[in-house]
């Protein structure tokens, strides 16, 4: 993600208007190319991290366009992975061990502990000479993935972090969409699930869908993770075939109304999500599995009808294997407590609805839970808390509660 500072944009009356650079613009394509060479470069002859920013950084600051440059190097920097620390290793005092050892056994009268003279000297030492000196000085840090992709698929990269740059500074965001493939549908929600953002989904008088999406300064006070969250989230809108994205920035002077579409040159979306279950999930479906006690978990949740033209989609479906009663669960982290009330009252009026809550217990401490019980009554029996994540026991304990009434 860019910070508004690499982000180029001009703003026309109430619109912000991201600068977007064509996929196939000739100059741009060969700033990165030049960029992803030097990468590449680095990678294969173990440039250190100082020196690769100093060559990039002379890069940018010598292209036609080097503002594009300074952020897509940026870009290129986040999408890179570095040599890191050993873990609970104290290096200076390895290091002072080393250059004594590696001065004694070449006789020198005077230690002088620069790195320069160590170059030479401490391949010579008795022992230790595999390790790694420098590993936790940030600056001699060693390439060791560089960024992948061609310079085309770049310059659609660097469209989406302006796009991603701006909307993490939203109050919120509306999307649109007549998507008419389910499966399309459930990867996007899946995402917006998965960086727990806050998404009210609802049908459009068109037979579309909107999902209205809580900024970061929607919030009581402006949340960087979650602004981070915001942002990751949205390459799942790439899956889509139509879309179209609204929203209220927040600038240095004043707000802004953003909007793009499907038809913005945007790219790097993700291919592989579908696939991925992290871990906490993971976790969790192999421990229900092996606990379930004749329940399962399905997959393919279903759109719950919240009524008012509100739909929901619950994290997990639930189904006895023994009589097929299936109840679904939903879950409410740090962030959806506005959510979680809208929702207790949905349930209030809507007893029938097969549905049971899950509550982070950072958003319902002890007194906030006696007063959703003392407001709430007819919920009781729906709801339980978690910390973080939900265990399997008190899943299943929920679950057998509610299987002979909610049905």
């Amino acid at each position: 993600m860019l910070s508004l500072d690499l982000i180029p944009f001009r703003k026309e009356r109430r619109k912000v208007l991201p600068l977007l650079v064509p996929p196939d613009d000739r100059e741009h394509l060969a700033i990165a190319a030049a960029l992803l060479e030097l990468y590449q470069e680095a990678a294969r002859t173990a440039v250190p991290r100082g020196e690769l920013e100093t060559l990039s950084n002379s890069i940018a600051a010598g292209s036609g366009d080097s503002a594009f440059a300074a952020a897509l190097n940026a870009l290129l920097l986040q999408r890179s992975r570095f040599s890191v620390a050993e873990e609970g290793t104290d290096y200076a005092v390895r290091r002072r061990e080393l250059f004594l050892r590696s001065f004694a056994s070449l006789g020198a009268a005077d230690a002088d502990f620069s790195p320069e003279v160590h170059r030479t000297t401490v391949l010579n030492a008795p022992s230790g000479a595999d390790f790694d000196l420098y590993g936790d000085l940030p600056e001699l840090e060693q390439l060791t993935v560089p960024p992948s992709g061609s310079p085309e698929e770049w310059l659609e990269r660097y469209n989406l972090a302006l796009v991603q740059g701006l909307a993490a500074n939203a109050t919120e965001l509306v999307v649109t969409t007549d998507e008419s493939d389910p499966a399309k549908l459930r990867k996007v929600l899946k995402y917006m699930k998965f960086f727990r953002l806050l998404v009210l989904l609802e049908k459009t008088g068109d037979g579309g869908l909107q999902f209205s999406i809580s900024g970061p300064y929607a919030l009581f006070e402006a949340n960087r993770k979650y602004a981070v969250a915001l942002a990751s989230a949205l390459p799942a809108l790439l899956a889509l075939s139509r879309w179209t994205l609204s929203a209220e920035i927040r600038l240095k002077r004043g707000t802004g109304h953003l909007t793009v579409d499907q038809n913005a040159p945007l790219g790097g979306g993700y291919r592989g999500f579908s696939s991925y279950v992290p871990e906490e999930i993971r976790l969790f479906h192999q421990e229900f599995a092996a606990k379930g006690k004749g329940w399962k978990i399905v997959g393919g949740a279903p759109f719950l009808d919240g009524g008012k033209q509100q739909l929901i989609l619950p994290d997990f479906s639930f189904q006895r294997e023994d009589d097929g009663v299936t109840l679904h669960l939903e879950l409410f982290h740090r962030w959806h407590a506005a959510q979680l009330e809208e929702r207790l009252a949905l349930l209030e009026r809507r007893p029938e609805l097969p549905l049971l809550l899950g509550i982070d217990r950072s958003i319902a401490g002890d007194e906030a839970f006696r007063s959703i019980l003392e407001r709430y009554p007819n919920c009781a029996s729906r709801i339980y808390r978690f910390r973080d994540f939900p265990g399997v026991a008190n899943t299943l304990k929920l679950l057998e509660s509610n299987s002979g009434t909610l049905i």
